[in-house]
């Protein structure tokens, strides 16, 4: 089978920046969200044979739910959330009023999604953007389905790269 090939992003005239895609961090992108992650993981063993609930979300589920909620409505006012970009990745507050963060697609070399302890419980990681030296441009953190996201950044780069090459090409021609 060939190795796929990225597709150029659908919607996205060449030279123009675009939205790609966003995503809202969370809970587990905090110490406290993290900490309720690694509570509702702690007991591992199923209530019994024939109901596959784990005993510790049956004990911890009130607590755990307020805290949650709580935490989910500050990340809410005060929190961030980040955007892809046909040309960057953004890091915005989450009202969407200021961008506080970016990383250009053409320095990111590498992007890792790793999942810290207590991001488990919420399907989450964090996204770590590398350049070509091995430094951190950016972490994006407790970012749900990281490892999805990551991806489409890829995904998005490699296009963005592409896009570029044909675009350079056609100029050479004229």
């Amino acid at each position: 089978m060939p190795a796929s090939r990225p597709q150029p992003v659908s919607g996205v005239a060449a030279g123009t920046e675009a939205a790609v895609t966003q995503v809202f961090p969370s809970v587990s992108s905090t110490g406290i969200g993290r900490l309720v992650g690694q509570l509702m993981e702690s007991i591992p063993v199923p209530i019994t044979p024939i109901i596959p609930i784990k005993l510790s979300h049956a004990l911890f589920v009130g607590p755990a739910t307020l805290i949650g909620l709580l935490e989910y409505a500050r990340l809410k006012v005060m929190g961030v959330r980040y955007k892809l970009t046909t040309h960057s990745v953004q890091e915005w507050d989450s009202l969407g009023t200021r961008q506080l963060r970016d990383a250009s697609l053409a320095s990111i070399d590498s992007v890792e999604a790793v999942q810290q302890s207590g991001q488990e419980f919420f399907r989450a990681h964090d996204v770590v953007l590398k350049d070509a030296s091995g430094a951190t441009l950016m972490v994006l953190a407790g970012v749900p389905s990281g490892d999805v996201f990551a991806e489409q950044i890829v995904k998005t780069r490699d296009a963005r790269t592409q896009v570029a090459a044909a675009l350079a090409a056609i100029e050479a021609r004229a």
